[in-house]
């Protein structure tokens, strides 16, 4: 018998085969187990999608009834007047300042006033409030953009004040004389 005569080098080769053959199958296993989870993690993430999509459809008429008690004139735009007045009349949803992550109605008005237009629009105000309710940005991103937001405004005041003391000092220079 074939056992008897090299019983050491099928024990190593059956030894060895038994230990590939396990590794493999525990590699499959692997696999299939990841494959699952990776693929419950896209199942979840398209659920979360539709569940946004869904809760964003429920909001945006709250959204637009919100807009039209701010826009006293009915001019379709809110400036900064408009909402301190509605935040002063105490009409403000707690839920807003709390999801939006402000402090008063001004600091609403600057963070949906993105264009620094000093008029916020109907489909500005909607979306900005989608946005600021429906994503997750962090509170160090939303001080970030609020930062940036103060240093435009700054920016924005020093260059007016250059332009006038520009049109000051050409008051002033004296003319060429010939």
């Amino acid at each position: 018998p074939l056992i008897k005569a090299k019983a050491l080098v099928l024990g190593l080769y059956f030894g060895l085969l038994i230990c590939v053959v396990s590794i493999s199958l525990m590699n499959l296993v692997t696999a299939v187990m990841v494959e699952g989870a990776l693929e419950h993690a896209r199942q979840e993430k398209e659920d979360d999608a539709k569940l946004a999509k869904a809760r964003a459809k429920q909001m945006v008429p709250e959204i637009i009834h919100l807009f039209d008690q701010i826009d006293i004139d009915g001019s379709g735009e809110v400036d900064l007047k408009e909402m301190a007045k509605f935040g002063e009349d105490g009409l403000v949803p707690d839920l807003l300042f709390e999801k939006a992550s402000v402090d008063s109605m001004a600091d609403l008005f600057e963070t949906l006033d993105v264009d620094g237009s000093g008029v916020i629009s109907r489909y500005e105000f909607i979306e900005g409030l989608l946005n600021l309710f429906l994503r997750d940005v962090p509170v160090p991103a939303q001080m970030t953009m609020k930062m940036i937001r103060q240093v435009r405004s700054d920016v924005s005041r020093l260059q007016t004040n250059v332009e006038e003391l520009d049109k000051t000092v050409d008051v002033l220079r004296p003319f060429p004389t010939i």
